[in-house]
């Protein structure tokens, strides 16, 4: 009996996650980056990697990538990928499905261990969302959450590339006292890697105050810096929001009308 269940406990695991399609083709291309050796992770290397072109066709085919000019890393432009990976000095099979159900299109990753101690399968899926996003064209940008097409599930945070900021602090008339904490903020921000210190900030004052502005102008200051996203409290899914920012560090999470998010008590 205690033979049984020691063997038991070292089965292969499995784990599967729908994703974000934005998230879907960034995990295949820096799949496709550790396999042609444009990237490295002292984790994970990608041993084999092949594409089929529909969910019907059972062919492997070879992986098909475009070049586009926004994104560091080549784009897979196959809707089905498998490949073999080593994660942690275990194997594990990857496949990534796109499959259409009713009205919702799911973006599927699916990991199955595949040696008897291969038991991380969910840890490769985050592993994957993670360093996914931090080696794409998202990471260091300003992004802005946006309302989820109707094609996918309404769960999701959506978000895309906003276009940079123009805006400059010597624009806007400042007291020194709020000159302080902004000069505060930003060398924060320009300084995380050794520092590492977090500050929250909350602007009050009705409309065409300059908040927004404000904002707008330090993430000019600070592009390269850190990753800002700005969501509108009203209309944005506030645990699918706060699950996406932490795969990004530093990240400034700017949400104007903060009060609505908050219920009644």
């Amino acid at each position: 009996m205690e033979q049984s269940t020691f063997q038991s406990n070292l089965a292969p695991a499995s784990a599967e996650r729908h994703v974000p399609y934005f998230l879907f083709e960034f995990i295949k291309s820096y799949l496709y980056s550790l396999h042609s050796n444009t990237l490295s992770h002292h984790e994970l290397v990608v041993l084999r990697m092949a594409g089929r072109s529909s969910e019907l066709n059972s062919k492997p085919q070879l992986v098909f990538v475009t070049d586009e000019s926004e994104c560091p890393n080549l784009r897979v432009s196959n809707a089905f990928v498998e490949a073999t990976v080593r994660f942690r000095d275990r194997q594990y099979d990857i496949s990534l499905s796109r499959n259409r159900e009713t009205i919702f299109t799911l973006n599927l990753i699916y990991v199955l261990g595949t040696e008897p101690l291969s038991r991380e399968p969910s840890a490769l899926i985050q592993f994957l969302l993670g360093e996914s996003l931090r080696s794409s064209q998202f990471n260091n940008s300003c992004l802005r959450v946006c309302d989820s097409q109707s094609e996918y599930s309404d769960h999701d945070i959506y978000v895309e590339r906003a276009a940079p900021y123009a805006d400059t602090l010597s624009e806007i008339y400042l007291p020194e006292s709020l000159q302080h904490h902004i000069r505060l903020f930003m060398h924060a921000l320009q300084h995380f890697d050794a520092q590492r210190q977090s500050l929250r900030y909350l602007f009050s004052g009705k409309p065409g105050t300059g908040k927004t502005k404000i904002i707008r102008a330090i993430a000019n200051a600070c592009t390269g810096n850190a990753t800002f996203i700005f969501a509108d409290g009203s209309e944005t899914n506030i645990d699918g929001l706060f699950e996406f920012v932490d795969y990004f560090s530093p990240i400034v999470l700017c949400i104007d009308d903060i009060d609505v998010m908050a219920r009644p008590r």
